[in-house]
């Protein structure tokens, strides 16, 4: 095990990104401590909360796991990454998407208060462009299913999706029924052969609240290798009949006319009617909101908000928007939205403590009780880097979730493009601030190389190009490791396969989690709950409360998913005392016997 000791501080969070900042490698780690913009040892500085950075205890077993390097025979050129539990044992498995590479199923053998460990099972397929995917129980059998869309920016592909046999016959293994449930690729109106189309995003949603999952595809308008059709940009609504088959209702939903190179969107409910609003988040152009109409009308219907804009704030913005993904960062029970921009700008560009970021640089919309969103991206630091580093640039993969356990949101942005790697940032949530939603940049806890155990040949130059990335508690001991997904274009030579990473942290505080899982009954709920809304309350040691609140998502950012398990960070005195679930239809569960640190499921019951 290779430990990294960080030892660098926050003393200089405003300043500009001109400076060249030089690192140290010693002995296959990488010590950032040891180097700093003027080349000399910085002091130890106060991390978010009050402790120290330095005392952070930071491991990659990306090759100690089976998921980089000789494990999988080579590096690999990633993409997707999906951690659910495919075989019901309580571990979260793993899929590893890979344009061009092959792309794999991996069992979670972890022992008991052991380091996380992957076997393989299955490699689903050789060569396929597998850009990105999501797993639901599409068919309500008790079991977890994958979809892969095929293409993204590299070329035109067919969909896969896969049926998981475990309900039928105990065994993890999948078989490919795309073109029987009608989703292998798009067809025009006559009901022609499927036509292969780029798909970038994938994400499952229950949008007609029937006790199905529905499935959503981004269509990519361009790709690298040039072709072009009448599917190009043009994303899908596949409505679940209940049945194993889905349904084209795309242009009967109205979500079929802005035909914009849409990559990595997010479901979320705006205005908490209880069914599912969109967020269209498109490179190249304006973002769209859509209203989910369902509640209202009891049809199914997608209209565009035109009034969400608070203080100047345009919820369109910002322009070539790569990845989006919700939350309530402000725990106020609305959710909000982030928006990351993927851009090619000079890092010289200024962002000042206040104003609008919307122009240039990420966005954290922040939901003021359905009636509009407002922008705190930039007072709130998230655009912000310290003397050396670029600005959180170019995003690509990216996350969000309570990475420390204090009760915060903290922050992933992935950075990287066809050519060459960049720098990752990872902005962890101050709940000490004075000055309302805050992040620092712990960029300094993940910027290392891989660790030679692990890598075949000669390993690539680091930064990496990273993609899907989850945060998740892989050997079930109340911490969450965060798994990344690296590597370069189908189209490019080998020197873009790179190592995945699996950063271990070890953090200074005792904070601790409550984890939930829900189980919804098949008929009236999807089995995994997607879409279902769940408020804990917490009480501190000083005798106040406050609610956390999370919702169970059918894929988060860029081509990512977490476990359906969600946890609620305790910090180091938060006890849990109520529970509230609100189901997709509407019934509502409370549970009052949580323990701090325990795992609990709910199951649905009218």
């Amino acid at each position: 095990m290779r430990e990294v000791v960080l030892r660098l501080g926050w003393l200089a969070l405003l300043t500009a990104c001109a400076v060249e900042q030089t690192s140290v490698r010693l002995d296959g780690k990488w010590d950032p401590g040891t180097a700093t913009a003027s080349g000399e040892t910085s002091d130890a500085g106060t991390g978010p909360d009050g402790w120290n950075l330095e005392e952070v205890i930071v491991d990659d077993l990306g090759g100690l796991a089976g998921v980089q390097g000789t494990a999988l025979g080579h590096q690999n050129r990633g993409r997707a990454t999906i951690t659910v539990d495919f075989d019901r044992d309580g571990l979260p498995d793993l899929y590893l998407g890979n344009p061009g590479d092959p792309s794999q199923v991996f069992r979670n053998i972890t022992k008991p208060g052991g380091a996380p460990a992957f076997e393989l099972v299955q490699v689903l397929t050789e060569d396929h462009l597998s850009w990105s995917a999501g797993a639901a129980d599409y068919d309500n059998d008790g079991d977890i299913d994958l979809f892969v869309g095929g293409g993204g920016n590299e070329c035109d592909a067919f969909d896969l999706l896969f049926e998981n046999q475990w309900a039928q016959t105990g065994d993890l293994w999948f078989e490919e029924v795309g073109v029987r449930a009608g989703v292998s690729g798009r067809r025009d109106a006559d009901k022609a052969e499927p036509v292969p189309s780029p798909t970038a995003g994938v994400t499952w949603v229950d949008a007609d609240n029937d006790g199905d999952v529905d499935l959503f595809l981004a269509g990519q308008r361009q790709t690298a290798c040039g072709m072009f059709s009448a599917f190009h940009g043009r994303n899908t609504l596949y409505l679940n009949d209940g049945a194993g088959t889905f349904e084209d209702a795309t242009e009967l939903v109205g979500l079929h006319g802005t035909k914009m190179s849409t990559r990595h969107p997010t479901w979320l409910d705006v205005d908490n009617d209880g069914d599912m609003d969109l967020y269209e988040s498109n490179l190249g152009g304006f973002n769209w909101l859509w209203r989910n109409e369902f509640i209202e009308t009891g049809k199914l219907t997608f209209v565009l908000y035109d009034t969400m804009h608070l203080g100047g704030d345009d919820i369109r913005l910002p322009e070539r928007t790569f990845a989006s993904c919700a939350a309530d960062f402000d725990n106020d029970g609305w959710e909000d939205l982030i928006a990351f921009r993927r851009s090619d700008d000079d890092c010289s560009l200024e962002f000042p403590g206040a104003g609008t970021s919307l122009d240039t640089g990420h966005a954290l919309f922040l939901n003021r009780e359905g009636v509009g969103f407002m922008d705190v991206a930039n007072p709130s630091g998230l655009n912000v880097a310290p003397v050396g580093e670029e600005r959180a640039r170019g995003v690509m993969g990216c996350q969000v979730g309570d990475l420390d356990g204090d009760g915060g949101l903290d922050v992933f942005m992935g950075n990287g493009g066809p050519t060459s790697g960049e720098t990752n940032h990872l902005f962890l949530s101050d709940l000490r601030s004075e000055q309302g939603l805050q992040f620092v940049n712990a960029r300094a806890l993940i910027d290392f190389p891989a660790p030679d155990a692990g890598l075949t040949g000669s390993a690539p130059p680091y930064p990496y190009r990273t993609h899907g990335t989850v945060f998740v508690d892989i050997n079930r001991d109340g911490t969450l490791e965060m798994l990344v997904n690296n590597g370069g274009p189908a189209f490019m030579a080998d020197r873009v396969r790179e190592p995945n990473r699996l950063f271990d942290f070890r953090w200074p505080m005792d904070n601790q989690r409550v984890f939930v899982t829900l189980q919804g009954d098949g008929v009236n709920v999807a089995r995994d709950a997607i879409g279902a809304r769940l408020a804990l309350t917490v009480e501190r040691g000083d005798g106040s409360t406050h609610v956390v609140h999370r919702t169970v998502q059918g894929a988060v950012c860029f081509s990512a998913q977490p476990s359906f398990e969600q946890d609620f960070g305790l910090g180091t005195d938060g006890q849990p005392v109520k529970l509230e679930v609100r189901w997709t239809d509407g019934t509502v569960t409370v549970v009052e016997d949580l323990k701090r640190g325990g795992r609990r499921t709910v199951v649905y019951a009218r």
